[in-house]
């Protein structure tokens, strides 16, 4: 540690300054602003959600108003007629507060709103244009799946860097291709997963694969997530690909939650065992799609003490007959011994009647579009049931 340039101290050269204001970039100045806010909602009679930070809710006199934080970003809802009150009460804190109005977009994700038809569309058309245009694939002709299903991708059969490779910006693609599967395009969510499993070592089939992500992005950039006024309660789908990865054999789990006919939590990620069995792999799958279902339902009941909703029974699908016995019937025997006994608090929830299991067929699972790479034709009808459309 030692002075700044152009804040050294003749007199002490030898001393550091105390720092009493945290300093935008430092490594706490995060933690320091989110403090400060924090204090400032309470102040106001808020209180955050159990289960989430960033959201926080307030109930008076019958009006419910919740925010969303970001940063410096807030997004607000409030029952009929308060906004305009509450920004009038917060206009005169501590920080200056620009009213945007109604949203139109929120961390890359344009929002479409339609109170006629009673719909939310989320899609990220300028994003992906955006990051079409920084690699330079404006020129490139669409198509109508991210991967190929007849391709089989696996590591280099070299350790050693591929010098061709050099001067290509794979890690970049696959950061860009990230935020666009986070946020509102679950279509692209395995493709995702597998190219970024060679970011360290990638070679030119990989690239290749990356080249078609773009290429199927360019002819669906409108494509988004629509919310359904007249759309579903909660429910959850999970699928698993079996050792599909050729170099360590680990299973794909795939998993999404639904609201009012769209995703709102998905996931596509490699299990971390290496599964025996089909069925082993697919209550793993439905096992971490049962965690991101209780998180949900701790906020959407906390939710249902302020707002007139009722959360019963979360249902939950999967096409894995054999795991569904396996949960609904508290047997073992010599195939299933080795699964860790961490896997069975699923049993516990069904039980309590938190969860239900369902079977529904492979074609019908909209999960199946986050474990393995599909047809284009599979692909839509895919997208279909997930409700992303243009």
């Amino acid at each position: 540690m030692r002075q700044p340039e152009g804040f050294k101290d003749p007199r002490f050269p030898n001393f550091v300054w105390l720092l009493l204001r945290a300093l935008y970039g430092l490594k706490q100045a995060g933690r320091a602003w989110w403090k400060t806010l924090r204090k400032w909602l309470f102040s106001l009679d808020f209180k955050p959600l159990n289960s989430e930070a960033t959201a926080y809710i307030r109930f008076r006199q019958g009006k419910v108003i919740i925010i969303l934080w970001h940063v410096d970003d807030g997004l607000c809802a409030s029952t009929p007629g308060h906004m305009d009150d509450f920004i009038k009460e917060i206009s005169g804190g501590p920080w200056t507060i620009t009213d945007l109005g109604e949203p139109s977009h929120l961390l890359g994700c344009k929002i479409t709103r339609n109170r006629e038809n009673g719909t939310i569309k989320l899609s990220m058309h300028s994003y992906i244009h955006n990051i079409i245009s920084r690699f330079g694939f404006q020129n490139l002709t669409s198509i109508g799946s991210p991967l190929d299903p007849n391709i089989k991708i696996s590591r280099r059969s070299s350790d050693s860097p591929d010098p061709s490779m050099s001067n290509i910006p794979y890690a970049e693609a696959i950061g860009s291709i990230n935020w666009a599967a986070e946020a509102c395009r679950p279509d692209i969510a395995f493709a995702r997963t597998k190219l970024a499993q060679y970011i360290q070592n990638p070679s030119w089939e990989h690239w290749s694969q990356v080249i078609r992500v773009f290429r199927y992005l360019s002819g669906t950039a409108e494509i988004g997530i629509v919310f359904r006024r007249d759309g579903t309660g909660l429910r959850s789908y999970s699928d698993s690909d079996w050792a599909q990865d050729l170099d360590d054999r680990k299973s794909i789990t795939g998993f999404l939650l639904v609201v009012a006919g769209a995703p709102i939590s998905w996931k596509s990620r490699k299990q971390r065992n290496v599964s025996l069995s089909s069925m082993e792999a697919e209550y793993n799958a439905t096992m971490e799609a049962a965690r991101e279902i209780l998180w949900t339902r701790k906020i959407l009941l906390f939710l249902s003490n302020f707002l007139p909703m009722t959360i019963s029974t979360t249902p939950h699908f999967t096409d894995s007959l054999t795991s569904i016995s396996f949960i609904k019937n508290d047997v073992e025997h010599d195939r299933t011994k080795h699964i860790d006994t961490h896997f069975h608090f699923l049993r516990d929830q069904v039980e309590s009647k938190a969860i239900s299991v369902h079977h529904i067929p492979g074609l019908e699972n909209p999960a199946d579009i986050l474990t393995k790479a599909l047809s284009p034709a599979v692909h839509r009808r895919a997208m279909d049931l997930l409700g992303l459309v243009a």
